[in-house]
């Protein structure tokens, strides 16, 4: 990772934030997580978003 402010954040935020840059980091250092991330956790994500909707009535 040469972002120094990522690695800033990794080292002075709230271990959520961490986890979160670590995972971006992973994402852009590897294209298999990349599309893991993206086909499988994505497409589960819209799913849920698209059912939550149906539950409480929201019309996109």
């Amino acid at each position: 990772m040469n972002d120094k402010s990522l690695v800033n954040a990794i080292a002075t935020q709230p271990a959520d934030v961490a986890k979160q840059v670590c995972l971006y980091s992973i994402m852009m250092h590897s294209r298999l997580v990349m599309e893991f991330m993206l086909t499988v956790i994505g497409e589960n994500f819209i799913f849920y978003q698209i059912a939550e909707d149906a539950v409480f009535g929201i019309r996109s």
